[in-house]
């Protein structure tokens, strides 16, 4: 493996969460774990001066969540969807998490606002729709929810894989090798309870337990990426 997997770093999680497990990339590169042998490249979006790499320079992207707003679309941000749109003809694999699930929705053409159903935060279920290579079996799954925008409508030849109760579009593929999230698979119970406090929303001890029943979700998704990525040389 010659090629790097990128992480494309839009944001930082709140201080709580940092300060206890550091940054997205850090829980990101933690979960997959040995899933990856290869190099890590982590590209600063906010810096209009840091390339973006292009197809054929890495192996796969992640794009992190973020506390920003894809509907103010500053430079940065029409600049990371130029890219990831580019990006998705190529076979190159790509996971949008949270702000970059609503990234892509908004390159491919879904467009970004607010929830109308309210902020989610927590543990909660993912109703998967379908079998899907990266999402996993068809059913109920559970993991961490920490945002306030949605994707706004399902673009044109993209595919609804899941669905939660406050988020239409929880999991889209956009394209055949291009995913994206809206909740968290790199944030675990720790951190999801580090949101809801910081937020002051509910936790549900239920979905908690769920979720601890059904194993690590969420690391299981990301490790997924990186073999599909790995399986691409």
């Amino acid at each position: 493996m010659t090629e790097p997997l990128s992480i494309w770093i839009t944001g930082a999680p709140i201080e709580p969460a940092r300060r206890d497990q550091g940054s997205f990339a850090d829980m990101i590169v933690r979960h997959i774990g040995d899933s990856w042998s290869g190099d890590y490249q982590l590209v600063d979006c906010e810096n209009l001066h840091e390339p973006l790499p292009s197809h054929g320079q890495v192996a796969g992207v992640v794009v992190t969540g973020s506390p920003a707003h894809v509907q103010d679309q500053e430079p940065w941000m029409i600049r990371c969807q130029s890219a990831l749109h580019a990006l998705a003809g190529t076979g190159t694999p790509v996971l949008g998490i949270c702000f970059g699930h609503q990234l892509l929705g908004q390159a491919f053409g879904g467009g970004v606002a607010p929830n109308p159903r309210g902020p989610e935060f927590g543990i909660v279920p993912i109703e998967l729709s379908c079998d899907d290579e990266l999402l996993g079996a068809a059913g109920t799954h559970y993991a961490a929810m920490a945002h306030f925008d949605s994707v706004r409508a399902l673009p044109e030849g993209a595919s609804l894989l899941a669905r939660s109760a406050r988020e239409e579009l929880a999991a889209v593929r956009y394209a055949p090798r291009v995913w994206g999230v809206q909740f968290h698979p790199e944030m675990d119970e720790a951190i999801a309870r580090h949101y809801v406090e910081y937020y002051g929303a509910a936790w549900d001890d239920a979905a908690g337990r769920a979720a601890r029943a059904e194993g690590d979700y969420a690391g299981q998704l990301l490790r997924r990426f990186a073999r599909l990525c790995s399986a691409r040389e």
